[in-house]
């Protein structure tokens, strides 16, 4: 008890000098200790100073009434003002002119719902646990935490100085730091400490608002070297607009705004962790889409429609949050992430789309003279960016909508897809949801629509699956870093939908994963399906395995929690049958390049072919083929590891033809 009570007391006398530091190290200006009347709590009396000693916090923190603090006002523009003489109080927002320190305050009735004892110090111990916490967990710089009699206090030092440029920048600023406190701490913060003169309770005084029972502050946290500079500026992006400069681009961005949600983009980026998003006093709250983070760290106000990214230190509105995921400047390239942003919300784009086409929440619309009708062509098919490769060749464009049951749909659609009548292009993309009209002339003009319009983003297009310049592309997704320069596209004639997500890493881990543990082959099958990723970041080469037994002892089990890593197991899905031509297996196999490939039944192709099939599929590169002009087609290649299953060997399979056995990998019997 003794010890504890020591512990306290340098707790205590630690914090005392870190304030008085604090407050005499500001940049210039007047240090303002307000009074309250016992029993009151409105502090209409002040004291100013310019410094102050370690006795004065003291005499002053011993008077019987209430002490309040706040620091950096302009002393040029609170002139006259009486120093060391109590007066009446002047400090207001207009006159504050630095911040050194941001306070929260947490007032123990607006969080009754969530505790509710009747015991003070029961209180101040479990809330002041949990602040301490989760301040800890993610790393939040606290530098004092302050039991003021009624609540808690958070406070957080600046070493650099916040200089108060404008008023409603510090209070979005301070609202949006306050919002994502509330997510992680899951308190309520009072929200009138916006004001950047509001007075905070000094933090070694009494609470005289029951004057029959003066409750003493009592210093529960303090950590002197605490900065929360750098954390504190990142707001600042929250806070920063980039204001349209004329009326019509201000009418359409409040339009297309209205029309954005968080879902909306993070499905059209294929945000793959969007089964982590959680609701916590009414913020949205997930894993950061542009670094990994280990708790957390996104939060998402969906009143105000602003974000803030912790693990990135970026944020601001809907617009800003489309431009980081699109690799767009919000400041030089605001007009590109305006159209962006109408093609994910579903409406109109702020500019029609070349002459005569038109595209709202209903369809894209044709109108050949203002007095004729417009001609309906297909649902809302927004053309988000132009597409080429490295090379400057394979051009195409990157088509976005939504299908009938409101889920957002992407597809790369080639060029060279409009060399003929364009079927394939409608089979695709009626195959993926969207509508088209059916009448000869709607195809035509359907058609020069995707040839004239020409939207200014651009994208890179790759032809298949896997790594490209430290990149993993997926048909439904990019796997980047945040600083990855290039915004890579998949690029195909007809969209895989085998690769998919379905529920969320924990459901998998309850459904699937823990049934792994102490089964060898189902472990061996997934490290399998994971290592495929990693076949080129370690030089090794392709290769695969075959899972041999009798039927109905789980060989096809097997195989589809191995597909479970990747997409969906069941007919039509991930897995594919050994009953194929080699050039479908080639096709096949670049199509899973840098993932897995799973066979079943081996029994079912012929045991030349299986041979064959064996020895190109671990070889990563398909046999050379001339064009219909005699020239030299190009080659598909991939890495890869496959996973196969049947209930005879693959030597076996051979022999029933007289063929040897090709060098196999491995082979396992269940």
């Amino acid at each position: 008890m003794a010890e504890k009570a020591t512990t306290a007391s340098y707790c205590q006398k630690s914090a005392e000098l870190d304030f008085i530091t604090l407050v005499n190290e500001q940049p210039g200006g007047l240090i303002e200790l307000a009074f309250a009347s016992p029993g009151t709590s409105q502090f209409n009396r002040a004291l100013y100073l310019e410094q102050l000693s370690q006795a004065e916090l003291q005499q002053l923190s011993l008077q019987i009434r209430n002490v309040s603090f706040a620091i950096g006002f302009s002393k040029s523009a609170m002139q006259p003002v009486s120093l060391c003489t109590e007066t009446q109080r002047k400090g207001a927002d207009r006159y504050v002119t630095y911040k050194k320190i941001i306070s929260f305050d947490v007032d123990f009735k607006d969080n009754q719902d969530n505790y509710s004892p009747n015991q003070r110090d029961f209180l101040v111990e479990k809330l002041g646990t949990q602040v301490q916490e989760v301040c800890a967990s993610y790393q939040l710089p606290l530098w004092m935490l302050v039991f003021s009699g009624n609540g808690l206090h958070l406070h957080f030092k600046l070493q650099q100085a916040y200089e108060m440029v404008s008023i409603q920048q510090y209070k979005q600023m301070y609202d949006a730091c306050r919002a994502y406190l509330e997510c992680l701490v899951g308190l309520k913060f009072d929200p009138a400490c916006s004001n950047p003169s509001r007075l905070m309770r000094l933090p070694f005084s009494s609470n005289w608002k029951d004057k029959t029972n003066p409750v003493p502050c009592r210093i529960l946290y303090h950590e002197a070297a605490a900065n929360f500079s750098p954390i504190w500026s990142n707001f600042q992006q929250v806070a920063t607009r980039t204001p349209p400069t004329d009326r019509k681009c201000k009418q359409d961005r409040e339009a297309i705004l209205h029309a954005l949600d968080l879902h909306k983009i993070f499905s059209h980026f294929s945000y793959g962790k969007i089964h982590s998003m959680q609701e916590k006093n009414g913020q949205i709250f997930c894993s950061s889409p542009f670094k990994p983070d280990y708790t957390p760290s996104f939060y998402y106000e969906p009143k105000r429609k602003i974000f803030y990214d912790f693990s990135a230190g970026i944020g601001g509105d809907l617009f800003h949050l489309i431009g980081q995921f699109a690799t767009l400047d919000p400041k030089s390239e605001f007009k590109k992430i305006l159209t962006l942003a109408a093609s994910i919300a579903g409406i109109q784009a702020p500019s029609t789309t070349s002459s005569g086409f038109q595209t709202n929440e209903k369809g894209v619309w044709h109108q050949s003279t203002q007095e004729s009708d417009p001609l309906w062509l297909s649902s809302p098919i927004f053309i988000d960016a132009l597409t080429r490769d490295a090379s400057s060749e394979s051009w195409g464009r990157l088509l976005t909508f939504t299908d009938q049951d409101h889920v957002i749909k992407s597809w790369s659609m080639p060029m060279d897809l409009l060399a003929g009548d364009g079927s394939e292009i409608r089979r695709n993309l009626l195959n993926l949801g969207a509508e088209m009209a059916i009448g000869k002339k709607e195809r035509l003009l359907f058609l020069s629509y995707l040839q004239s319009t020409s939207p200014t983003s651009r994208a890179q297009c790759v032809q298949r699956i896997g790594w490209h310049q430290g990149q993993f592309v997926l048909p439904d997704h990019v796997f980047s870093t945040h600083e990855s320069p290039t915004r890579l596209i998949l690029q195909t004639r007809q969209k895989d939908t085998s690769f998919g997500i379905s529920g969320s890493l924990e459901e998998w881990q309850q459904h699937v994963g823990r049934y792994c543990v102490g089964n060898s082959r189902l472990v061996f099958a997934v490290c399998a399906a994971f290592a495929s990723v990693l076949l080129k970041e370690t030089g090794e080469e392709s290769g695969g395995f075959h899972f041999v037994g009798v039927s109905s002892i789980g060989k096809s089990i097997t195989l589809k929690v191995a597909a479970s890593i990747w997409g969906s197991p069941g007919l039509n899905g991930f897995i594919k049958r050994w009953r194929s031509t080699l050039n479908g297996l080639e096709l096949l196999a670049a199509d899973r390049c840098d993932s897995l490939l799973i066979l079943d039944e081996l029994g079912e192709v012929k045991p030349e072919d299986a041979a064959l099939a064996a020895y190109m599929l671990s070889g990563g590169i398909s046999k050379n083929r001339a064009t219909k002009y005699t020239t030299l087609a190009a080659q598909f290649a991939w890495r890869l590891i496959f996973l196969s299953s049947g209930e005879i060997t693959l030597a076996s399979h051979l022999a029933k033809n007289g063929g040897g056995s090709p060098c196999w990998p491995g082979s396992t019997h269940d």
